[in-house]
């Protein structure tokens, strides 16, 4: 399902706000003409809908997905989850220039002060662990290279005998 709810937020030129309906995002239902409310909203009034994807209602929505009915190709995927990195490189961002705290950065980005500080444990490992990949690759390359000057050497040996 491509949600057209915006999930993200950053304030050097990202997604809408959180939970807001992207701008180009339609308003009613293409097939019903209900009008349509972000996934996210709790309480709505009974003569609206959520959003549940290309534009349509739940029901139109399940209805054409069920049939495999849709009026034009499938709208390309967008990825408006939070990476670990760019999280703790906007909470930093928010740090540093605006002088928020862990609480504030928290709203303003749309997310919660524990994601803030499990994205920031979680890029430290990534970290360590993209490092250590690195050095196993090295290593490896520098085995292969001395596998190669063996064989070069023991074709050169039997050559010559």
């Amino acid at each position: 399902m491509h949600d057209t709810t915006a999930t993200r937020a950053t304030l050097r030129g990202g997604s809408p706000i959180a939970g807001q309906l992207k701008p180009n995002t339609p308003r009613n239902c293409l097939d019903c003409d209900i009008r349509l409310v972000s996934q996210r909203t709790e309480n709505f009034p009974d003569d609206c809908s959520r959003h549940r994807g290309r534009g349509y209602c739940e029901t139109c929505y399940y209805r054409r997905r069920r049939l495999n009915q849709w009026d034009g190709p499938a709208p390309e995927p967008s990825n408006f989850q939070w990476k670990a990195a760019e999280l703790v490189a906007e909470w930093e961002f928010l740090r540093i220039h605006c002088g928020l705290n862990r609480d504030q950065a928290a709203a303003r980005l749309g997310v919660k002060p524990s994601t803030l500080t499990t994205a920031a444990c979680r890029a430290k490992q990534y970290a360590k662990r993209d490092q250590l990949r690195e050095e196993i690759r090295a290593a490896e390359l520098e085995a292969h290279r001395i596998n190669d000057d063996m064989i070069a050497y023991a074709a050169r040996k039997a050559a010559a005998a």
